[in-house]
């Protein structure tokens, strides 16, 4: 950038003064209500980290044989394959 020593300086009337926007009051926030935090909170810690049932149904099926069946397993290798 060059700054031209020498010119003329601009004259005050030239440029419009600008006023500043009028600032609006804002109203108050509420407070913030955490009670649905804290239920949520409360709930989560209420599930159990293990489901028995859950465990036992997963036992009953790694001792059956059949499981997983034929076609599901057909399936999953044509998938598999399908991908290579």
């Amino acid at each position: 950038m060059r700054i031209d020593a020498n010119s003329e300086p601009l004259d005050a009337g030239e440029i419009p003064p600008s006023r500043p926007a009028a600032i609006e009051p804002q109203s108050p926030r509420p407070a913030a209500d955490l009670e649905a935090s804290r239920k949520l909170a409360r709930d989560l810690e209420a599930i159990p980290l293990v489901r028995s049932e859950k465990v036992e149904h997963a036992k009953t099926l790694v001792n059956d044989p059949s499981y997983p069946s034929d076609t599901v397993l057909d399936r999953i290798s044509d998938l598999l394959a399908g991908r290579l």
